[in-house]
């Protein structure tokens, strides 16, 4: 699992207000899975996980994709290195959304899992990887986040500038005449030396274009330390005049 944004908790709900929409288990395959139902008022997960390492080989390849039409709304390929993938989804549109799995070398059973959830502006949720999918946040409040769709481990093979950067982009609205002071804090509950990198956008006339009015001075040393040590990043900028948006993400931020 890649780092986390924000805090890398789950956030508790009450049972009654989750339940299951599918749950299946069954030899891996190419298969696909149809989700009915779905509403624009909810959040789902997806648990697939491939239940034993035992049956995995280094040719091992799963493809896991939610999609919604033409659009993918999130995605991994699960492997040797990395067997299961969890991850909470909305749907842009109301209806029906499916989960296709495309398995190449690939041997023993699976675990899926879909749940309903409730819809929370404090809870990631795909699709985020672009900032024209930002998810709008509360400021003052702690936005619970993970990045499983990003692989622990690579895909063996993958040269390290291959890599990919999924980075989870959130937004939020400033249009006051006054400046003020903002102040991000990203906590880890993996601190496996996972270098953390905070960056503030703001949207221009269509196109987003990094923002460094009110930078604290300290930034650059602040992000020397951070990429060694991985633990705690503290970020603070001053917006004045009429900052439209932000975006925040794990290697992009706001």
């Amino acid at each position: 699992m890649k780092w986390i944004a924000v805090f890398a908790l789950a956030l508790v709900a009450k049972a009654g207000e989750i339940s299951i929409l599918t749950q299946k288990t069954g030899a891996v395959r190419s298969e696909s899975a149809t989700l009915a139902g779905l509403g624009t008022n909810n959040r789902y997960s997806l648990l697939y996980s491939l239940r034993s390492l035992r049956d995995l080989t280094a040719e091992t390849r799963v493809e896991v994709e939610v999609r919604q039409g033409d659009a993918v709304l999130a995605s991994k390929t699960l492997h040797e290195g990395d067997p299961d993938y969890y991850t909470q989804f909305r749907v842009p549109h109301a209806g029906v959304a499916t989960v296709v799995i495309r398995a190449s070398h690939a041997t023993g059973d699976y675990l899926m899992v879909v749940n309903r959830w409730p819809l929370s502006a404090q809870v990631k949720s795909e699709p985020d990887h672009r900032w024209q999918d930002a998810m709008t946040i509360p400021l003052g409040k702690t936005i619970f986040a993970s990045g499983d769709d990003e692989e622990y481990i690579p895909l063996p093979g993958t040269p390290r500038k291959a890599l990919p950067e999924l980075a989870d982009w959130y937004k939020f609205e400033f249009s006051s005449d006054k400046p003020a002071l903002v102040f991000f804090q990203i906590d880890l509950m993996e601190r496996d030396q996972i270098p953390v990198d905070v960056r503030v956008y703001r949207v221009a006339n269509g196109k987003i274009e990094e923002y460094y009015e009110g930078e604290d001075s300290v930034t650059l040393p602040h992000h020397a330390f951070s990429a060694a040590s991985a633990d705690v990043r503290h970020a603070q900028r001053l917006f004045g005049g009429h900052a439209a948006a932000g975006a925040i993400s794990e290697r992009a931020v706001l």
